[in-house]
Parts: structure tokens; C-alpha cells; sequence
């Protein structure tokens, strides 16, 4: 069986696949508001306990989906939001405390990994063979997968789409450049957005509803900013990858204008539309890391600790 771990920010949780694809069990803990390394360690040992005890079995190799990136000359984790990750060789250390191997990989590669095998993908596109997956919240992470394996490029740092400069003067990022993607089409970038605008502090699903009711000016600038470079994005995408399908997850994705204005303004920027590509919504909502993270087995043996 496949297992699989995904890190989230207030929680852990464990899933157990068969090789068909059948969840067997999923199981999760809660971790500690200030997020600490060994606490976090720990609730890994135990949530494995928990679940092996439950299905009958150890692990023989264990999947982890977290945010950030895997270092391939050091195996510390960067970039990551739970801040005491940063820094860490987490796949040693887990392997070391579970006495099994251990695979890391970002999220964004499990999200991809769980619609092919069981999601949207797999429902709707079983034919697809190159699958370019976008997940877009709080900050913008992406993944293509090939033939149900992740591509990475040579230093385990590819599809950083979120941090590909649409502005060169537009606001900062946090990686030192301007204009990211993630600086325009975040929900964290929108909502900055529509505050400078208004002086009003609002969610992107309040900003969202506001659009919604017709009534808000700003709230329609936000949101066609939105559309705009969603449009910019996926067309360099497609222009450039050629992916057989996109599919999109995050709290963003839940917004059924990304699939009419948004899907057109992606194909009025791309350079070929005589077969537009189809851009589907994830099937599987917030379970997608675990399971994704239980495939993470069938490939990349650079990934193992």
C-alpha cells in the first residue's frame, strides 16, 4: 500500500492508498500553534502509529507533501510557510524516526499527482499525458507531471510559476524581484490590492461577494485584475508547456467566473486556440496532499531519505 503525509498549517494528516487507487484509511492530528520542529516530528511518529495500527501495517516508504522546496545539494527544506521547517533536512529526520524511507516533495507536485490518479484528471482526462497543476490561495505553487511522474528540472526548484515576473515594475515580492505572479493573482496580492484602493480591509471572499452584488466599483477592478492576468498567466503556460490538461485547486479555483471570462482571456493571449486546452476545476478538494503524497513513491529515487 501507498502512504502518504501532508503538512498543513494547523494540522498533519496520514493517507493509506492501495495501488489501484482505493483509499484505504485517513487519519489526522492536530499540531501546535507555534509549530515546533520536534512537536511536529513527534505527531508524525504518533499519527504512523495511529494508522499502521488501524490498517495492520508499517509504512515500508513514506510520502511527504509540505510547502517550499527540497535543497538537492543539502535536502533542507526553503521556502516554506511553517517557519520551523525552513532550514531542516525533514525527510532524514522523519526517516530516522520512523526507520523507514522517506520522500519529500512540495505540495503542489502531490496536488498534481492525487487528480491524475484519482481526481478530476483521471475522471474526465484519463488520456492526458502531460498534466500542469496550479494551486492558487495565499500564494501561487504549480507542478507538471508527466506520464504520472513530476517534472522538476535539475535543481528540484521548476514550475515556480508563481514567482515568474509579469511586472518588472509592479509591487515587490518576498523573493526580491517585482511583479510576480504572486504579487497579481494571489488572493493575498488581491486583497492588497482592493485595500489600497478602498482603505477597507476585506477577505478575497467578501471581495468577491462585493463584485458579486454590482454595487462596488473596486471591488469590480479587483476582480477584472484577476481575470486579466489569470488570462496572462495560463497563456504563458500553454504558450510554453504545452500541457495536455491545467487543472486548477485553491480557494481561488472555487470561482466559476475563472472557467467562462477567465478561460477566455486565457485563450485570447495564447498563441494556438484551434485546440484550446482544457482547464478543469480539482475534483478533490483539501484531501488532495495526503493521497498525492502516497504516490510520491513511484519516482524520482533522488527524492529518498
Amino acid at each position: 500500500m501507498n502512504w502518504g503525509i501532508a503538512l498543513r498549517g494547523t494540522e498533519i494528516a496520514c493517507s493509506v492508498i492501495t495501488a489501484s487507487g482505493q483509499l484505504v484509511e485517513q487519519c489526522s492530528l492536530p499540531i501546535e500553534s507555534e509549530n515546533s520542529y520536534d512537536h511536529l516530528l513527534g505527531q508524525i511518529d504518533k499519527l504512523v502509529g495511529i494508522v499502521s495500527g488501524r490498517v495492520g501495517e508499517k509504512p515500508d516508504l513514506l510520502g511527504v507533501g509540505t510547502h517550499g522546496t527540497v535543497d538537492s545539494s543539502t535536502g533542507v527544506l526553503n521556502n516554506c510557510n511553517t517557519q520551523s521547517l525552513n532550514f531542516k533536512p525533514l525527510g532524514s529526520d522523519i526517516s530516522k524516526v520512523l526507520g523507514v524511507p522517506v520522500i519529500v516533495a512540495n505540495d503542489a507536485n502531490c496536488f498534481t499527482l492525487a487528480e491524475c490518479h484519482h481526481g478530476i484528471v483521471a475522471a474526465e482526462a484519463p488520456w492526458a499525458k502531460t498534466v500542469y497543476g496550479i494551486i492558487l490561495g495565499t500564494t501561487i505553487r504549480a507542478s507538471h507531471v508527466v506520464n504520472c511522474q513530476t517534472e522538476e528540472g535539475r535543481s528540484f526548484r521548476g514550475v515556480e510559476l508563481g514567482h515568474s515576473v509579469l511586472e518588472p515594475d509592479g509591487d515587490a515580492c518576498y523573493c526580491g524581484k517585482n511583479g510576480c505572479v504572486e504579487t497579481l493573482i494571489s488572493s493575498t496580492a488581491l486583497q492588497s490590492f482592493y485595500m489600497r484602493k478602498s482603505g477597507r480591509k476585506l477577505s478575497f471572499a467578501e471581495i468577491y461577494k462585493q463584485y458579486q452584488s454590482g454595487r462596488d466599483i473596486l471591488a469590480d477592478e479587483t476582480i477584472e485584475r484577476l481575470i486579466k492576468y489569470f488570462g496572462l498567466t495560463l497563456s504563458n503556460v500553454i504558450n510554453t508547456v504545452d500541457p495536455d490538461v491545467i487543472v486548477l485547486g485553491g480557494s481561488i479555483a472555487n470561482i466559476p467566473l475563472l472557467y467562462d471570462q477567465g478561460v477566455s482571456e486565457v485563450y485570447r493571449n495564447v498563441f494556438n486556440s484551434n485546440r484550446p486546452t482544457p482547464i478543469l476545476k480539482a475534483g478533490l478538494g483539501s484531501s488532495f496532499s495526503g493521497s498525492g503524497a502516497a504516490y510520491l513513491g513511484n519516482f524520482r529515487s533522488e527524492y529518498h531519505f
